[in-house]
This record gives C-alpha cells, structure tokens and sequence, in this order.
C-alpha cells in the first residue's frame, strides 16, 4: 500500500499497572487520530485497485474475444478461398484462383499476427509484482534525507502514470519503525520507494498496475 497504518503504542495502558496507566493513555490516545486517518486513506486505496483490477480482467478479456473472432473469420476466409481454388483447378482460370488463394492465405496470416500483438499489448499492461527492501544504518534516523530503493519494472511502460501500491513484510528491529512507506518517483522502467521511519532494513512487497489497464 502507499499508506501504511502505524502501529499503536505498545504496551496498552492497563488498570492493572497504575503507575504507567496515564502516560501511556497519553501516548495512545494521541496515535488514534493518525491511525484512523491512515485506515481510512488505505481503505480508499484497496476501494480503488478493486475497481482498476476489475476494468483491467475486462480488457483483457475484450481483447482475447476479439482476437479469437478475428481468427475465426480469418480462418473461414482462407477455408473459402481454398475450396474455390481446388473447384477450379480444371477450369483455364486456375491460376487466378490460386493466385487468390495464396493472396488469402497471407492476409490471414497478417491479420493473426496483429490480433496477437495486439493481445500481447493489453498483457503488457497488466499487473506487474515484486518485492525490495530498503535498508538504513542505525544512525540514519538522525538525518533528515529519506531512506530509499530503487526498483526496476520487468516491462517498461510507454508512460509514467502508473500506480504503485506497496505492503510491509517485515521490518527491523519490528514491523510499525518504517513510519509511512511511499512512492518518491516514478520513471518509465521503475519506481523509487522511500521511508520515513527509524527501521535498519524494511522488506516490502510491491503492485504496480497503469491506468491504461484499469
């Protein structure tokens, strides 16, 4: 996801521990707004990608149907033109029919092959996944510049406006000290993931689907 939800204070506070019970409500109660707001920031996100996923298995399928029709009447074309070509084999205008025939047969060819590269088209667009980890030295929470990865998409797009939605795995020393995990940039081959936490070393897992899909 691009938003991640922080994780609330630990330990809760507890009737049972009296002496730690205020501060520690303090610390709770103050997360609970951010936490909210980031609930419901990834909740637009996940409303979102469903309904790109679902427009993209539309595409997709559109494109297969008109593929398989294209092939279909390409087929019959090249069957009919077969068929005049052996019924006229004993007339003095065979020639002519085989010349249509071989004529047929190329352009059926040539038809297949553009369905199929257009086929491919709407595949290379769909959803592309993969995992990164950013990693950080101990001291760098004391700095103000961002920790950072790089990722390279294994299918480059034609333009830049994809979207990324990225997951935590892991992170050292605990899950919720990457703070906010987001997309710094993007280009046409990749992206650049960045944190705002203190975490040495963050696995994440990352989607990324482009608009002309959804």
């Amino acid at each position: 996801m691009t938003v991640v939800v922080p994780s609330l204070p630990t330990p809760v506070p507890q009737s049972t521990d009296p002496v730690n019970f205020d501060a520690r409500a303090d610390a709770f109660l103050a997360a609970l707004p951010a936490f909210g707001a980031a609930l419901n920031a990834q909740n637009e996100e996940n409303n979102a990608l469903n309904v790109s996923n679902n427009a993209a298995a539309n595409i997709t399928q559109q494109a297969f149907a008109a593929g398989l029709a294209s092939a279909a009447s390409n087929a019959q074309l090249a069957q009919a033109a077969r068929d005049a070509a052996w019924a006229g084999l004993g007339a003095a205008d065979q020639s002519i029919n085989l010349a249509q025939l071989a004529y047929a047969i190329s352009g059926a060819f040539d038809l297949a092959a553009l369905a199929h590269r257009r086929v491919n088209d709407v595949l290379a667009l769909q959803t592309q996944t993969g995992t990164a980890v950013i990693t950080q030295s101990a001291s760098a929470e004391h700095v103000r510049a961002y920790a950072t990865v790089a990722v390279t998409l294994p299918r480059a797009y034609r333009t830049n406006d994809y979207q990324v939605v990225v997951a935590v795995e892991s992170a050292v020393p605990a899950q919720g000290h990457e703070g906010c995990v987001f997309v710094q940039s993007r280009a046409l081959n990749g992206f650049v993931l960045a944190m705002t936490g203190s975490a040495t070393s963050v696995n994440l897992r990352w989607k990324v689907l482009h608009p002309a899909a959804m």
